[in-house]
């Protein structure tokens, strides 16, 4: 969080806009990290492929060692005594009878005995594999894929900018593994330097509010007082003017009594 962000105090449009710089730093943090697990994954792939290749090697030669074993047991022969022609008489357990080699004395006259030539049966052979196979274990696939096939990255779940409000409609569903994701993220980052730039800009200082005209107060208020004292000489000219009028009206009768 840049130190703006942590100054923010009160400045709600600035906390907005800072709640969305934190969102996407930590978004930023989780597509690094993504990243580097996809890369990784590659990695491990890679060395998976080659040891898959070793494996298939292995494996072959291991196989063609078996079949040349198992051939040789096959094809082992062993001779018998003197029996019967076509008989299995002369072959020891799990041997049987594979060809005569030539006659031989038989039980009643010569040369109508044969000799035996024996060979194993399939379960001798399985029997007598068991120890080589006991000494030739066969070569194991290596991990991290089956069959020449990766296994997926179960940890690369790409993150989205979703849930960063203040760049949502730039976003809309679009995830960290999206070939314009890096553009996008870079635009959200521009929004959100324009939100705080817009936040901290100064304030144009309010209007200044207007002072009442004292002058025309001063003006109405000389006009009420010179008003006011026109009235008050207009009322002592009238009171004289009774006062003299009632005077002379007395002087006037005095002299007619008289």
């Amino acid at each position: 969080m840049s130190n703006i962000c942590k100054n923010a105090g009160s400045n709600q449009q600035l906390m907005a806009a800072c709640s969305c710089e934190s969102a996407a730093n930590s978004l930023d943090k989780a597509v690094k990290q993504y990243e580097q697990q996809v890369q990784q994954h590659g990695i491990d792939c890679a060395n998976y492929m080659n040891a898959w290749n070793n494996y298939q090697y292995d494996h072959q030669n291991w196989v063609s060692r078996r079949d040349q074993r198992k051939s040789d047991l096959a094809n082992e022969d062993k001779y018998a005594k003197c029996g019967a022609c076509g008989s299995n008489d002369g072959c020891p357990s799990g041997w049987g009878w594979n060809r005569n080699n030539n006659g031989c004395w038989g039980d009643w006259l010569p040369g109508t005995g044969c000799q035996q030539v024996c060979r194993r049966t399939s379960d001798q052979i399985d029997r007598d594999m068991s120890n080589w196979y006991a000494s030739n274990p066969a070569p194991q696939q290596p991990g991290g894929g089956w069959n020449g096939q990766c296994n997926p990255c179960s940890t690369c779940n790409a993150p989205t900018g979703n849930d960063i409000t203040c760049c949502s409609q730039l976003f809309s569903d679009i995830k960290a593994d999206s070939a314009n994701f890096s553009n996008i993220s870079q635009n959200c980052k521009n929004t959100i330097n324009d939100m705080i730039k817009k936040a901290i800009a100064p304030k144009p200082p309010p209007k200044p509010t207007p002072k009442p005209d004292t002058g025309s107060e001063q003006t109405s208020l000389s006009l009420s007082n010179f008003s006011l004292q026109n009235t008050n000489m207009m009322s002592i000219v009238i009171v004289i003017s009774v006062i003299s009028t009632s005077i002379f009206i007395l002087v006037l009768t005095l002299v007619l009594l008289i």
